[in-house]
């Protein structure tokens, strides 16, 4: 008796020219898709070796849809599709993979001399804010809310920090929107160079508003780095058409010191809390910093 993936395997074979490898993972059940999430799913099993920021496995089971992109595999540009599939009461993910002919690469746009490359930037654009060069808000849904999780589930200490350029809206109506972009990638630049030491993820969460993601030794240590990060904004002076912009920052920060959520909502209650702090620090005069801890599903305030 076949199992569940070789019937997958054989309904496929009616379709010999949909794809030239597949690959199937699962079972798993709800609780198990939610705890995958995020992660890779097969590891060293799995024939794809790049671009795995941008997993439409992944994507696939966080959504309930069918994705697709190119990738390049062993030397061949490849187009990929993932999709759901349900059988036997149990969810699987299948993975196809079709190597690309001259005429579908010539309707795609790519040219095979440079197709490695042209594959890593759409890759890379798709989970990139293209101005600031920082993660976009769908890495932010893909992998941040799961890797919130499985620091909870594993009780590591962590912080969720956002900031946010003090009035800003100031810098684009004097100088224009030109040197405004010059300050978010300038501010987003330097915040990018506090957080590589401190093995920290940038997000530009929107406008001049940014999240970061910091693993903690200590509940309350991201609070130093993020002091020291904004005295150095406070110090940038950025050069633009033969004037000078000094700018300042303002942020909020929830530390996690225990956590019971096991629900993807947990990683958009921190959020709350963190934009909460930022609120406040700019009602409280802005370039300032307020910070609180979460333990044991209650918020209390810190510096």
């Amino acid at each position: 008796m076949m199992d569940d993936k070789e019937v997958i395997k054989e309904r496929l074979s009616f379709f010999p020219k949909l794809y030239d490898l597949i690959q199937i993972f699962g079972p798993m059940s709800e609780e198990e898709l939610l705890e995958k999430k995020g992660t890779c799913l097969l590891d060293e099993e799995c024939v794809k070796k790049n671009s795995c920021e941008n997993c439409v496995a992944i994507r696939s089971l966080a959504e309930n849809k069918t994705f697709s992109k190119y990738d390049e595999h062993e030397g061949k540009i490849i187009n990929m599709t993932a999709t759901p599939v349900m059988e036997g009461g149990k969810k699987y993910v299948v993975e196809l993979f079709r190597e690309m002919s001259e005429e579908d690469l010539q309707y795609a746009g790519i040219l095979q001399k440079d197709s490695l490359k042209q594959i890593e930037r759409l890759n890379y654009e798709l989970m990139h804010d293209p101005l600031t060069g920082a993660y976009n808000r769908r890495y932010l849904e893909e992998k941040i809310v799961f890797a919130v999780l499985d620091a909870i589930r594993k009780k590591e200490k962590f912080a969720i920090v956002m900031a946010d350029i003090d009035f800003f809206k100031k810098v684009n109506d004097k100088y224009g929107h030109q040197a405004g972009d010059s300050v978010l990638r300038t501010v987003a630049a330097t915040i990018q160079n506090v957080l590589t030491s401190n093995n920290g993820v940038l997000i530009r969460y929107g406008g001049e508003e940014f999240l970061m993601c910091i693993p903690e030794r200590e509940v309350g240590s991201t609070y130093e780095i993020i002091e020291k990060l904004r005295k150095e904004i406070e110090q940038i002076s950025i050069c633009f058409e033969e004037q000078k912009i000094n700018v300042t920052a303002s942020f909020g920060i929830v530390s996690v010191e225990k956590m019971i959520e096991t629900e993807e909502s947990c990683t958009n209650k921190l959020i709350q809390i963190a934009d909460s702090n930022l609120y406040q620090a700019k009602c409280k005069g802005r370039n300032i910093i307020v910070a609180s801890v979460y333990t044991d599903e209650l918020c209390v305030e810190g510096r």
